[in-house]
C-alpha cells in the first residue's frame, strides 16, 4: 500500500539525484528521528488542526508545523533514502498545508467545526455531569444540560 508507494517514489527521487552526481549521505539514526518526529506531528496536528479547530489553535499549530517541516526536510537531506524520512518530510509539508489552508477558512463544514470564540472550563467528571442534569434529558432543564454537554465537549 502506502509503503510501496513511497519506496517506489523514493527510488525515482534517488535515480534523480544519481543522474546529478551527488550521493546522498546515510546517517543510520534518521529512522528513529523521523519516527519520533512522526508521533509529535500527529500529536500537533490532533490537537491544533483536528476536528473541533480555533484559530489560535490554528496559529501555534502552523507555527509548530513550520519548525517541524525544517526538522523533516534536514532529517530528509541525511536520510540517504530512508522511506520512515520521506513519510515525515511529506507529512510536515501535508500538516503545515493544511493548517494553513484551515486558518485561510472562516467556514465550518464537513465534521470539521472553526470555534471562534476561545472557550476554557475546567474538566468536568461524569458524576458532576449527572448530577447536574436533574431530571435528564427532556426536562424544563433542557438549555442548561445543553449548555453543560457543549461546555464537556469543548
Amino acid at each position: 500500500g502506502a509503503r510501496y508507494a513511497i519506496e517506489r517514489r523514493l527510488a525515482v527521487e534517488e535515480q534523480s539525484y544519481a543522474s546529478d552526481g551527488d550521493a546522498r549521505p546515510v546517517d543510520e539514526k534518521v529512522g528513529d528521528e523521523a519516527s519520533a518526529l512522526l508521533a509529535r506531528l500527529k500529536s500537533v496536528m490532533w490537537d491544533g488542526v483536528g476536528v473541533v479547530r480555533t484559530p489560535s489553535g490554528l496559529a501555534d499549530a502552523s507555527s509548530e508545523l513550520a519548525a517541524m517541516k525544517d526538522e523533516a526536510e534536514f532529517i530528509w537531506d541525511r536520510a540517504g533514502g530512508d522511506w520512515r524520512a520521506a513519510a515525515v518530510r511529506d507529512a510536515a509539508r501535508s500538516g503545515l498545508a493544511v493548517a494553513e489552508a484551515a486558518s485561510a477558512n472562516d467556514v465550518s463544514g464537513g465534521a470539521h467545526y472553526v470555534l471562534h470564540e476561545e472557550v476554557r472550563s475546567e474538566p468536568v467528571s461524569d458524576a458532576a455531569l449527572v448530577g447536574a442534569a436533574g431530571g435528564g434529558f427532556g426536562s424544563e432543564d433542557d438549555e442548561e444540560e445543553e449548555a453543560l454537554v457543549a461546555a464537556v465537549v469543548l
